[in-house]
């Protein structure tokens, strides 16, 4: 006992002391080691008995650990989605509607602009506008024409041969008639129609054509007075001017309205038209 009393006193006995507790120790964490191994494999294995789980079915079942009030605030946010969606189409649809609309202004302004005529421009510079209503201008040819003045026919139209003309004292082809009448008497438009040009000619002095329809014309010449001009409707019967004294070329004729028509720029007898 003595023995054993003096040993528990020495060195060796807190070394071997020492030693057993860091040998228990060791033990102690090699068996909680392996104990956590067991552990992750036994949570790693996968039962074979057990059906697979879909992705809808894991879907579900998220959805269904979600609290209500968490699906009920997504299923508000979705809506709004959805209508922020259709608001913005809505919005791009009233925004196409509108420019089309405003195209469609726009588009009938420029048709209005271009129908607008003033045919005191027209007639200052020249210029000979064929823009007047289609209805108006709707001579065919078929219908009679009146008598442009009252008198008788001092030269007759004659293109296919000459005729003798006194003051020029020379035979020649007549596109047109001369009608007597006395100095300052009224000359009226053959039908409904549109002044074309007032002109200045030195043979047939001032001289008025006017556009029937159809290619179909009709020249005053020897004329004063007039009171149209380029670009004016005229009513058929309507005056028009007054007989002048005729130019130089036609002196030995008398007093008389030159009277001529056309069809497509040639030459027509215009007493097959008038009744």
């Amino acid at each position: 006992m003595k023995q054993v009393i003096a040993f528990l006193k020495t060195k060796g006995f807190y070394i071997a002391l020492g030693t057993g507790l860091v040998a228990f120790a060791g033990l102690m964490a090699l068996y909680d080691y392996k104990g956590g191994k067991e552990s992750a494999k036994n949570e790693q294995a996968i039962d074979l008995n057990q059906p697979v789980q879909s992705d809808d079915e894991a879907v579900e079942d998220e959805s269904e650990d979600e609290p209500e009030g968490e699906q009920t605030n997504i299923a508000e946010t979705a809506g709004q989605s959805i209508k922020t969606t259709e608001q913005q189409k809505n919005e791009k649809h009233n925004e196409v509607t509108e420019n089309d609309k405003i195209s469609t202004n726009l588009a009938g302004a420029s048709d209005a602009t271009e129908e607008i005529y003033d045919p005191e421009v027209a007639a200052a510079s020249g210029e000979v506008v064929m823009g007047m209503d289609e209805a108006v201008l709707s001579y065919d040819g078929s219908q009679a024409l009146a008598w442009p003045l009252v008198g008788t026919i001092v030269l007759p139209y004659s293109m296919d041969q000459t005729i003798y003309f006194k003051t020029l004292n020379c035979y020649r082809c007549n596109p047109g008639i001369m009608i007597s009448g006395s100095e300052d008497a009224p000359v009226y438009a053959i039908y409904d129609g549109k002044v074309l040009s007032v002109e200045e000619s030195k043979e047939f002095g001032t001289t008025v054509t006017l556009d029937l329809g159809n290619g179909y014309h009709a020249i005053y010449g020897q004329l004063k007075n007039v009171s149209v001009k380029a670009g004016d409707c005229v009513d058929k019967a309507q005056p028009i001017g007054e007989v002048s004294v005729p130019t130089a070329y036609y002196t030995e004729e008398g007093t008389h309205l030159y009277f001529a028509m056309t069809k497509d720029d040639a030459p027509i007898d215009p007493t097959y038209y008038m009744q």
